[in-house]
């Protein structure tokens, strides 16, 4: 199937801002995003009718893999210390090698972690995760709260910790997450 000319201006649209982001971090402004891409605000929002709508196309395109990893890992494992633990190292790894993208997916769309397309993808995946054989939680109510708090806990601790726990390593970042997931878990 070939691409039509507007798809092909909104991925060009969302390397630019990938770039942007990249080089003046996540508080970047449509102003610098447009600039970086050499059209005018105006036509990015012909794109993106908002920062929130570029941040949702972005989260698209990077949940598109990191989702797919993230569901094998999760729902794919023997067990829920493999899977937690793998799920913990592919977020790590994300936010390590791409910090300001993280952060503005993350926040993209506003400050409560739901409000995020790329968290609440996570969230939902998370709550198949706790319902699923290798948890079992029975509720999936309870599995909605819980998944809100496993995926806000890695999602505000890893960028903290990297940025702040120089001494820490991305292998002990994983272990001491994936234990306190693990323990919190473990008590269903």
């Amino acid at each position: 199937m070939t691409a039509t000319r507007a798809e092909v201006k909104r991925e060009a649209l969302l390397d630019a801002a990938v770039r942007a982001l990249r080089s003046r971090g996540a508080d970047v402004s449509m102003n610098e995003i447009a600039g970086e891409a050499g059209v005018t605000k105006p036509v990015l929002y012909q794109h993106f009718d908002s920062k929130a709508g570029l941040a949702e196309a972005l989260g698209d395109r990077y949940l598109a893999d990191l989702g797919v990893t993230l569901n094998d890992l999760l729902l794919e494992s023997a067990d829920a210390a493999t899977a937690v633990t793998a799920g913990v190292r592919v977020f790590v790894s994300f936010a390590a090698t791409e910090p300001e993208l993280f952060r503005f997916l993350m926040e993209g769309a506003g400050p409560a972690i739901d409000d995020s397309p790329m968290a609440e993808s996570m969230i939902d995946l998370m709550v198949r995760f706790l319902t699923g054989p290798l948890v079992g939680l029975p509720d999936a109510r309870r599995a909605r709260i819980w998944g809100v708090a496993l995926m806000s806990t890695v999602i505000s601790t890893v960028p903290w910790a990297l940025a702040h726990e120089r001494d820490a390593t991305r292998a002990s970042l994983v272990e001491d997450l994936s234990a306190l997931l693990l323990r919190g878990i473990g008590g269903s």
